[in-house]
């Protein structure tokens, strides 16, 4: 196998734990619009689509500038109150990778604002040298020049770079770009394996057996497929 050089990054679900502030800002946010607030579930049942992609869908395109910049607001003021965003194990994780000289980059379905309001709350937001949002590219997930993006940026190549997110969009993204691919199975909504969607190469179960996989220690492991 060819050693991994970059890794690729999705934000949401796989880095830090944003689910529960999504669930708070979309139910307050299209309140007005359904009458009631939305559940847990119905929120849930959104996806995991771009933020402009869900305001559209809900409000319409005439309104969807002013939710967003509401959506952006809200967002900022959520992560003022949060506590520690990441899963356990990622920001040893993302260090490990940094000090190994991979280069590290980011591709999230976020726009560019959400994007970097999360990302100033991480201490190891450094490590990363690309950074690549809804808002830098012509299409979104599962098409892949935001991947495409992100591994010019970094100066490497397809087969050699690794791209590691928690839902179906993500592998999709990955294999249309050509790079391998790693589920991030370690938040608490895992992937749906059995969906018929797209496989991914590696499954990671927790952020250090990626850590093992990258330092070229995962012989005999397991979870490599």
């Amino acid at each position: 196998m060819k050693p991994i050089r970059a890794v690729v990054f999705d934000l949401d679900g796989t880095l830090v734990d944003t689910f529960a502030i999504y669930g708070r800002i979309y139910s307050a946010l299209f309140e007005a619009h359904f009458g009631r607030r939305l559940s847990p579930e119905e929120v849930f049942a959104l996806g995991p689509t771009a933020e402009t992609l869900t305001i559209r869908r809900i409000v319409g395109e005439a309104a969807a500038r002013m939710y967003l910049e509401r959506f952006c607001r809200e967002y900022a003021g959520e992560l003022e109150r949060a506590g520690a965003l990441t899963y356990a194990g990622v920001p040893e994780l993302v260090e490990g990778c940094r000090a190994r000289g991979l280069g590290l980059g980011i591709y999230t379905n976020k726009v560019r604002e959400t994007a970097e309001l999360t990302l100033a709350r991480l201490p190891f937001a450094r490590a990363f040298s690309s950074l690549v949002t809804a808002s830098h590219v012509r299409f979104l997930k599962p098409h892949p020049e935001g991947i495409q993006r992100a591994i010019a940026e970094l100066g490497a190549s397809a087969n050699e770079t690794l791209y590691v997110g928690d839902w179906a969009a993500d592998i999709a993204t990955g294999r249309a770009a050509g790079v391998r691919t790693g589920l991030a199975a370690w938040q608490p909504r895992p992937f749906p394996l059995d969906s018929g969607a797209p496989s991914p190469d590696f499954v990671f179960v927790r952020p250090e057996e990626l850590l093992r996989l990258v330092a070229g220690t995962a012989e005999g492991w397991n979870g490599a497929r």
